[in-house]
């Protein structure tokens, strides 16, 4: 199988954010930079699976914007999405058991004032080949 392209890979991780149209869009020197460090570090592991950089991490991290206020916001509507539906909570819960318990989730750690804080909303996404399954998202 071949190593896809940066390209390729950036059109993935965009595809969540399908409200943005990458028609007409254009590029700035974070996305060059963050298309560089793909192209040049993805690799394949002997399982098959692709092992991409960290763009964030090095010298020079991009400067973020505080969004607490919006992640909060996004998580009372999951808490509420929560709430209404069991199913939905039931799967949810299941997932995030099975993160943590993998090790690929942990709690955050304490945030000192001054620190760069920026939060990645979490949100339960159904496969589409797997019904009644949340993606690990």
């Amino acid at each position: 199988m071949p190593v896809p392209s940066a390209a390729d890979i950036l059109k993935v991780l965009e595809s969540d954010f399908n409200e943005r149209n990458s028609e007409g869009k254009w590029v700035s020197q974070d996305d060059v930079r963050f298309i560089q460090i793909l192209s040049e570090n993805i690799q394949q592991k002997e399982d098959g699976h692709l092992e991409m950089p960290l763009p964030f991490k090095g010298p020079n991290p991009p400067s973020l914007p505080n969004n607490k206020k919006l992640a909060i916001i996004r998580l009372q509507h999951l808490k509420k999405k929560l709430k209404v539906n069991q199913q939905f909570y039931d799967h949810y819960k299941a997932c995030m058991e099975d993160v943590i318990d993998k090790g690929d989730a942990e709690p955050a750690p304490e945030v000192a004032v001054g620190d760069v804080v920026c939060y990645l909303p979490h949100h339960g996404v159904y496969h589409p080949k797997k019904p009644g399954k949340l993606s690990r998202v």
